[in-house]
């Protein structure tokens, strides 16, 4: 069969059963260790001896027996009172069990009489209906195609026999048989099981129902996987109604939940019988219930005050592409994850507060380290929660802000939270300890948070609103103890920090100290995100001047021109002066093609600069396809070599870059430019060349125009050198060159790369 991993919607046997490599012939179920038939190992052995005694047709014959005798006692003990009407519903809750213990995956595709009449087959004029059913991964074909056999014939005798076990005890016949129409194990698509009275199959060969009472007993295989095994199955409708349910999952439920076992029944709902545990489980059943397989290990689930963990897997039951219910299947992990607690606790205890200091300072410096990198607010704030979370041993953490003259909070940042919890994302503040400690510019606990806030809530005189009280409600219902720290930037209270903690926790002064710490940091992070905001606004008004500028000085003067020009074209066309006309025209096409090019320029440098995120060679390749190439200037861009260079080393190599471009593309009216980048010996060279007009450079001398000036300097800058070749008709050849070293920072640059 397939691995979980390859097959996220099915639960196949690999999810319940695993061998223990040590001890052979001995099964796990989720830590729990015992001698069980393996399919592979056991089952599967089991046929081979018997085919090797006495051939594969008898013993397929004695496979189906069993398989019919055990679905037939299955059926009665799983489904003790079935009726007519029911009956339908059952066959699907013992197939759901059938596909639980890992046998397989089925879904009915047909399901005529006997549980509707008046369709499908008809013998001697009369309708006798008939039960598809398709099967993927059954154990049997699987494992054929484990070893590497491909059969003749349909394989699955013992799932066809256990097949009309079920049927023909659900609805007290004797008369129906299944007919194995495809198989896997032959190499079809999927196992296609056809039950129907035996009247109708005429010659086919047929999986009948004969039960033998002492194979029965021998090989029982269902009783053994459901009933017998140390796991939890029960089965749900959508409307989470209890269906059915073997001893153990009624055993889990006794032992963790105030219902007592008489109650356990099928038609009872789920969250009467484990009350208290909606906030936790109803978004796993929407999940379930939407198609999606969901597997959780070491699940926390406190029903009336009763903490139990579990390791379980819950997978919807479909029809007809329709999901109907629900199957789980449940472990009992308390005992493994109170351990491991207890386990945790010790080797807390036996660290030692010196090594807690160590990881506070450590966090504390990651802290700082985020603090002065180039990420977001939003990316800071949440770090910070993450760390704080982790430093002070909380389940959730979260940062609010305070609106309206503080009787507002808006949820900035959070970590840890339910998904309840975290959709509230604003809410009125609520008069609990910790908000009025915050208010006042102090810490503030609260040891047992469920008891706070109802005691809140009742001496509140107000009438509650639609978000009233919500935030504490719903965090009173996950967390049992909470820490709160206000938050003040520049001297002016701007909210608060909060941890919760699913356990009962006393508070040290320690505690108190490093949560202050921490909302310190989170402080000068809201502050330096502040300034920073305030730097790029200041940055942006600079560089709107700028541009007005330089659409006054190049672009609108174009377009003045261009305006003249067409006057003066209209004119001489009246006149009937047609060749100085176009002239004219074509003068004219030739300011529009500058006035074009420059406003690409203006446009590109609107945009986000590209040289951060992409990197100096990322940045020249954005700036040849956004600009030259728009432009129809062919262009070729060339890295060679190996070097280290800094972000400021790269900042002013990419300047120097976009001025020669510029220059070619405004000035030299050139129609093919190349950039080369050469990285040799601690050394990186660039060159800027195109095919324009070219220059004097001697008479431009070294304050020429252009930018000259602006590069020189840039080059300057990094300790380098800037040299210019140009001829007048023959191009412009431009290079700057820098030591890598020039700064600690550091990027990469690729080997080869066009």
């Amino acid at each position: 069969m397939k691995t979980s991993s390859e097959r996220s919607d099915v639960l196949i046997h690999r999810d319940i059963l695993s061998q223990d490599e040590r001890c052979p012939g001995i099964l796990c179920f989720g830590g729990a260790r015992m001698a069980l038939i393996d399919i592979e190992a056991g089952f599967w052995a089991l046929r081979r001896q018997m085919e090797a005694l006495v051939g594969r047709r008898l013993a397929s014959r004695v496979m189906q027996q069993a398989g019919a005798n055990g679905g037939a006692s299955f059926a009665r003990v799983f489904v003790p009172d079935v009726t007519p009407d029911s009956a339908p519903q059952a066959l699907r809750d013992c197939m759901a069990a059938y596909q639980a213990a890992g046998l397989g995956r089925f879904e009915i595709e047909t399901l005529e009489w006997p549980f509707a009449s008046g369709r499908g087959t008809h013998v001697q004029g009369k309708p006798v209906g008939r039960i598809l059913i398709r099967g993927t991964d059954v154990f049997e074909a699987w494992a054929m195609r484990q070893h590497g056999q491909v059969a003749e014939s349909p394989m699955c005798s013992y799932t066809a026999g256990v097949l009309i076990g079920f049927v023909n005890s659900l609805t007290g016949r004797r008369d129906m048989v299944c007919v194995e129409r495809t198989c896997q194990a032959r190499g079809d698509d999927a196992c296609l099981f056809e039950l129907l009275p035996i009247e109708a199959t005429r010659d086919v060969p047929v999986v009948a129902f004969d039960p033998d009472p002492l194979l029965s007993h021998q090989l029982n295989l269902l009783e053994v996987l459901f009933d017998r095994m140390p796991m939890g199955i029960a089965i749900f409708d959508r409307d989470l109604i209890l269906r059915r349910c073997n001893p153990t999952w009624a055993e889990y439920v006794e032992r963790y939940t105030p219902t007592a076992a008489s109650h356990i029944v099928p038609g009872v709902k789920l969250f009467d019988l484990v009350p208290g545990t909606e906030a936790s489980f109803i978004p796993i059943f929407e999940r379930v219930l939407a198609g999606e397989t969901v597997r959780l290990e070491g699940f926390r689930c406190e029903s009336d005050g009763i903490v139990s963990y579990r390791d379980a897997v819950f997978t919807p039951l479909t029809e007809e592409g329709r999901v109907v219910g629900l199957v789980e299947v449940t472990t009992d992990a308390t005992q493994r994850v109170l351990a491991y607690q207890t386990l945790e606790q010790r080797v807390e205890a036996r660290t030692g507060e010196i090594e807690r200091r160590r990881l506070v300072a450590e966090g504390l410096r990651g802290i700082l380290a985020t603090l002065n990198s180039e990420r977001s607010r939003g990316e800071i704030l949440d770090y910070i929660v993450s760390q704080s979370s982790r430093l002070l041993g909380s389940d959730a953490c979260l940062i609010y802000r305070l609106e309206q003259d503080s009787r507002w909070m808006v949820m900035e940042a959070e970590h840890g939270l339910p998904p309840d919890y975290r959709a509230l994302e604003s809410g009125p503040v609520y008069p609990t300890v910790i908000a009025q400690a915050i208010l006042n510019r102090q810490p503030a606990a609260i040891i047992d948070l469920p008891a706070c806030v109802a005691s809140s809530i009742d001496d509140d005189p107000t009438p509650p609103t639609a978000l009233h009280g919500r935030w504490f409600e719903i965090a009173a219902r996950h967390f049992r103890s909470a820490l709160g720290v206000p938050l003040v930037v520049k001297d002016e209270l701007y909210g608060g920090m909060v941890f919760y903690y699913c356990e009962r926790r006393e508070f040290s002064e320690e505690d108190y100290r490093l949560g202050l710490m921490l909302g310190d940091q989170a402080a000068l992070a809201i502050e330096n995100a502040r300034l920073r905001a305030q730097a790029e606004l200041l940055a942006v008004v600079k560089e709107r001047e700028r541009l007005a500028r330089d659409l006054h000085d190049s672009v609108t003067q174009s377009l003045y021109s261009l305006v003249l020009l067409a006057e003066a074209g209209q004119r001489l066309v009246r006149v009937g002066d047609l060749q100085r006309g176009e002239d004219a025209l074509a003068r004219l096409g030739e300011i529009g093609q500058q006035a074009l090019k420059e406003m690409r320029l203006l446009v590109y440098e609107l945009r986000p600069l590209a040289l951060k995120r992409e990197g100096l060679v990322g940045a020249l390749r954005h700036r040849l396809d956004t600009v030259e190439r728009r432009a129809g200037v062919e262009t070729d861009l060339l890295v060679e070599g190996l070097i280290e260079l800094g972000g400021a080393v790269e900042e002013e190599l990419y300047q120097v870059a976009q001025e020669a471009l510029n220059n070619a593309l405004k000035h030299a009216a050139a129609t093919a430019v190349s950039v080369h980048i050469r990285a040799k010996e601690g050394c990186v060279d660039i060159e800027i060349a195109d095919n324009g007009r070219g220059f004097d450079v001697d008479a431009a001398g070294s304050d020429g125009g252009m930018g000259l000036t602006s590069m020189r300097e840039r080059a300057e800058k990094l300790g380098g050198t800037l040299m210019i070749r140009s001829v007048p008709d023959e191009g412009t050849r431009v290079t700057v060159s820098v030591q890598a070293a020039a700064s600690p920072a550091s990027v990469s640059l690729p080997e080869v790369c066009r």
